[in-house]
């Protein structure tokens, strides 16, 4: 079987990609939620989805500033397979990404921490249920939310917590992405020169002879 023929029978998105789904749907939340709606707009008009702007981070260990508030922090927590199929070569899990998505918000004596964090909490939700990653059938739940709305007065600063189920549809690793033939040494390879003609079996009930192409 070609090569050609082999990466027609998988989607292109499939076939030698480098990186795990999970960090292709990680990237594709933040990229959603620190990208202008409006890319083409001058920048002092640029809207976002949330009130955070373009301070979105994926990192346990960015460092927070004051400036930066209102921000949102997406944490990765776990991955769990919750179905397989039975069959082997063309099979697809089921794969829940456990993720929380936490803002951080500045309070102001106008307004009290949880109606900073219903706001952002607000535009998050939103952001999250027009989410769509069709080449993974994603689908994103928003399973809980929590305050942290006790601070310092020196620090007043109150956090979020958001917690999401993404759901999605996941290839065989290794087979369907391609990692099994990564030099095509097996796709390209002929096979034995000259072609094998006759098979005899032998058995302790005697012998049996086939034929190519006439038995096979």
């Amino acid at each position: 079987m070609s090569s050609s023929m082999v990466q027609s029978l998988f989607p292109d998105r499939f076939y030698g990609a480098n990186v795990h789904p999970r960090k292709t749907i990680r990237d594709a939340i933040h990229h959603r939620l620190s990208t202008p709606i409006n890319p083409l707009a001058q920048v002092a008009e640029r809207r976002y989805w949330t009130p955070a702007g373009p301070n979105v981070f994926q990192r346990k260990e960015v460092q927070i500033e004051m400036s930066d508030m209102p921000l949102i922090l997406i944490r990765y927590q776990g991955e769990r397979i919750l179905e397989r199929s039975k069959s082997g070569w063309d099979g697809y899990d089921l794969r829940q990404i456990d993720m929380t998505l936490e803002p951080y918000v500045l309070v102001t004596p106008g307004q009290s921490a949880e109606e900073k964090l219903d706001e952002m909490s607000f535009f998050i939700e939103a952001c999250m249920n027009g989410f769509d990653l069709g080449q993974y059938n994603t689908e994103a739940l928003l399973v809980t939310t929590e305050y942290e709305s006790e601070f310092d007065n020196s620090q007043p600063i109150a956090v979020g917590q958001l917690a999401f189920e993404i759901k999605y549809m996941c290839p065989r690793l290794g087979i369907d992405f391609g990692l099994w033939d990564r030099d095509d040494a097996c796709l390209s390879n002929p096979g034995l020169d000259p072609q094998v003609q006759t098979v005899v079996v032998r058995n302790n009930f005697g012998t049996e002879t086939y034929t190519h192409p006439e038995d096979f």
